[in-house]
């Protein structure tokens, strides 16, 4: 199966429906209900206004999960990450998420990953640019757009920083070229808020005890700590092979290698410090991660293997999600 996904065609690309549909497809079996996130009062307004149902919202959501795994085989073809297995991060990523229904859920998070996954494209094309102000102006704006959904994605300014270190030099006009995108988000908002007098209902929802004074805040039922368990194996054992996404790469290649772990790096750090009842924010994690493990599994030259391998974990994604813990 993984040779269908090993060349960017629009065919190739379209399977990954039917994929999603497979990997997802506990949703038909076991009633999760909608996974409802705090922090997330705009989500929460437009889902209201527009008055879907719960089967409804899962449909979107898995809509929202195609177009996630679309632009990022889009980021590894742009940069040509991975020639052996130009699909295979949508293809990760669509498995990472079914581990837990809470990452397919229609949420703010889910929604905002669209700006996210934009946002690390936008910075990670100024490598070599004479003028970047557009793409690092992109970036702000997408990371501000991505909070409007969900608050933790106010972590995206930092990451932002770090992606200007990595692919320019960090330099005092192009920081705030980033800024300015992100205040642009801010003010539109501040508008809309004053207009229709709901600042203080904002604010009250976003940000009143966002953050924890201490890590790993986050609760875990049996499943949520199983995929917790999954995840973070995956994220050191990506970890742990730094040096096979160096070898025979060219240097803008190993540029945006270095931006997506300090992407892992940083989410992780953000995820632990924030007030949360379940690990739908590990998603944050997922994006830059599936691409990693994308090119870990790509290198894989025992093919039987690699097939191996990725219908191991695509069936424990559909396990972990009829279970009931």
């Amino acid at each position: 199966m993984l040779q269908l996904f090993r060349k960017n065609m629009v065919f190739n690309n379209l399977l990954l429906i039917p994929y999603i549909l497979i990997v997802h497809s506990g949703k038909f079996f076991v009633n999760y209900g909608q996974i409802h996130l705090d922090h997330s009062w705009l989500t929460d307004q437009l889902i209201l206004w527009s008055g879907l149902s719960d089967n409804a919202q899962f449909y979107v959501s898995l809509i929202i999960l195609f177009v996630d795994a679309l632009l990022l085989n889009q980021l590894v073809n742009d940069h040509k990450l991975n020639p052996d297995g130009q699909l295979f991060a949508g293809l990760v990523f669509i498995i990472l998420t079914g581990f837990h229904p809470v990452f397919s859920g229609l949420t703010g998070l889910l929604i905002g990953s669209m700006f996210y996954i934009l946002a690390l494209r936008a910075v990670s094309n100024t490598y070599l640019m004479k003028n970047a102000s557009l793409s690092i102006f992109n970036f702000g704006f997408y990371s501000g757009v991505a909070t409007l959904f969900y608050t933790t994605y106010l972590w995206l300014i930092v990451l932002g920083i770090f992606g200007l270190i990595v692919f320019r030099g960090l330099s005092f006009r192009e920081l705030m070229q980033m800024i300015s995108g992100l205040v642009c988000v801010a003010i539109l908002l501040a508008m809309f808020l004053y207009v229709k007098q709901l600042s203080t209902i904002y604010f009250a929802d976003q940000y009143a005890s966002l953050f924890s004074p201490y890590p790993l805040a986050m609760k875990f039922g049996g499943s949520g700590l199983v995929s917790f368990v999954i995840i973070m194996i995956l994220f050191i054992a990506a970890l742990l092979q730094f040096s096979v996404f160096q070898i025979k790469t060219h240097i803008g290649a190993q540029k945006v290698y270095d931006f997506l772990f300090w992407a892992c790096l940083i989410s992780l750090f953000a995820v632990m410090f924030v007030k949360i009842d379940n690990i739908a924010p590990l998603l944050i994690l997922i994006m830059p991660l599936s691409v990693l493990l994308a090119v870990i599994l790509a290198k894989i030259r025992n093919l039987l293997l690699a097939e191996t391998l990725h219908v191991f974990f695509a069936i424990l994604a559909l396990f972990l999600q009829l279970q009931n813990w």
